[in-house]
């Protein structure tokens, strides 16, 4: 997911999309990234592992394949 999210940033700065008119957006986008990490964490650590581990085991890969469909 790393090397499909930076394929796309350096996209789109070569596309001149990234520029200072765009600014308070990726901020506020940012920031919403942010808050929405701590409070997935802390739902995270109250889950049954077992069950998040077998969703993750089902969904990681077909999300993969999804993103590399795109390229």
């Amino acid at each position: 997911f790393l090397s499909a999210g930076l394929y796309s940033l350096i996209l789109h700065i070569i596309y001149g999309n990234i520029n200072m008119k765009v600014m308070p957006y990726i901020g506020g986008s940012a920031v919403a990234v942010i808050l929405a990490g701590l409070i997935g964490i802390r739902v995270f650590k109250k889950l049954n592992r077992e069950i998040i581990t077998k969703v993750i085991y089902i969904t990681l890969p077909i999300m993969a394949i999804l993103l590399l469909k795109d390229l």
